[in-house]
């Protein structure tokens, strides 16, 4: 597993992957995939916490979870993102995904 937000810094470009964001308040965890760059992806998921979109997962979670949390545009102090796998091809993408969940039962 890779963090996104290690040293490189450049893994957050990376498109084609199965990811995990990971709480790090009450270790709450979503498994995704995006065949879009992680960047773009996380900040799609950091949008819907900091502003409490129902129906969305990070959203949902932080009205549940979390609901006096502040959180600023771009901050994600409260979430880990990893990378789980890298995969161009769609299905295969979906499939690993799918093993993923299901060997780790998230909670997000």
């Amino acid at each position: 597993i890779s963090s996104v937000w290690g040293a490189a810094g450049s893994k957050c470009l990376e498109a084609g992957v199965v990811y995990s964001v990971r709480c790090r308040e009450c270790k709450g965890l979503y498994i995704g995939e995006s065949a879009r760059s992680l960047a773009t992806r996380t900040r799609e998921h950091n949008n819907d916490a900091r502003n409490r979109v129902r129906g969305m997962p990070w959203g949902e979670h932080f009205i549940v979870h979390h609901p006096g949390a502040s959180l600023q545009i771009g901050q994600l102090a409260f979430v880990q993102v990893d990378i789980m796998a890298r995969e161009r091809d769609r299905a295969r993408r979906r499939v690993r995904e799918a093993l993923e969940i299901r060997d780790k039962t998230p909670g997000v």
